[in-house]
């Protein structure tokens, strides 16, 4: 079945370098390095790199980019509005009066409503976020929409996720729909 991957050159010196040792029981009934399919690294010459293998390093990452002067884009933030110098508001995306967005990251081409406070975030490309929203150490995916007066704390909001207004959520993982709701 993993006929269509192939072991080159690369992949010997991934192997080589690799942290990662089998656990016992497992080298006793197949050589771990006859393994195609796996997750790696990059090996990088210089510039940015961080592992984010978990909500918590991803949001880190995402903080450390937004301090990198040199990848911030031009976005034009009305005057009573305040995004904060460890924050960055991605290319094409527009954001209301009276918006406050500290130590987070907004992707490209969102929108976000008069009256949004964003804290310790990560918003996505293409979301949508209402008038009068909190947004408190919480991730939301792509193309999510939040609806009005909609507060979220500490949740992962899924991709094309639409939240009702005026509702609350904290410490949950909002994904496929109402009633699907997990605590993280």
């Amino acid at each position: 079945i993993y006929s269509f991957t192939k072991v080159d050159e690369l992949r010997k010196v991934v192997n080589r370098l690799s942290s990662w040792r089998a656990p016992s029981h497992y080298l006793e009934e197949k050589n771990c390095e006859d393994d195609k399919i796996g997750c790696y690294a990059f090996i990088s010459q210089g510039g940015f790199c961080i592992r984010a293998n978990t909500i918590a390093a991803y949001c880190e990452a995402n903080r450390q980019i937004a301090a990198r002067n040199d990848l911030r884009p031009e976005v034009n933030i009305p005057s009573k509005s305040q995004v904060g110098h460890d924050s960055m508001v991605g290319q094409g995306s527009s954001v209301g009066d009276k918006v406050s967005i500290k130590k987070s990251i907004i992707g490209q081409h969102c929108v976000i409503k008069d009256r949004v406070k964003i804290t310790n975030s990560v918003v996505m490309d293409h979301v949508t976020i209402h008038e009068g929203c909190i947004i408190h150490g919480s991730v939301v995916c792509g193309n999510a929409h939040i609806n009005e007066g909609v507060e979220i704390k500490d949740c992962v909001v899924g991709y094309s996720q639409s939240l009702a207004e005026k509702s609350k959520y904290q410490s949950l993982l909002l994904v496929l729909g109402p009633g699907n709701l997990s605590n993280l």
